[in-house]
């Protein structure tokens, strides 16, 4: 998908976006145009949530 239409999905900045992307490895550069695969930032970004909760998790029982 273009930025232009995933900013508007998931509501974050260009820059932002570019980065979460980049990091992701879902950018893909077709004649100049930038493109993301949503499959992949998707699953990137449920990776994310999911270490962060499990992280929070895993500090809230070892503070018990």
């Amino acid at each position: 998908m273009r930025y232009q239409q995933a900013e508007i999905i998931y509501s974050i900045s260009h820059k932002k976006l570019f980065e979460l992307a980049s990091d992701a490895g879902a950018i893909y550069r077709i004649d100049g145009t930038v493109l993301s695969n949503r499959d992949i930032f998707d699953a990137y970004l449920e990776c994310q949530v999911s270490k962060r909760y499990y992280d929070y998790r895993l500090g809230a029982t070892s503070r018990r």
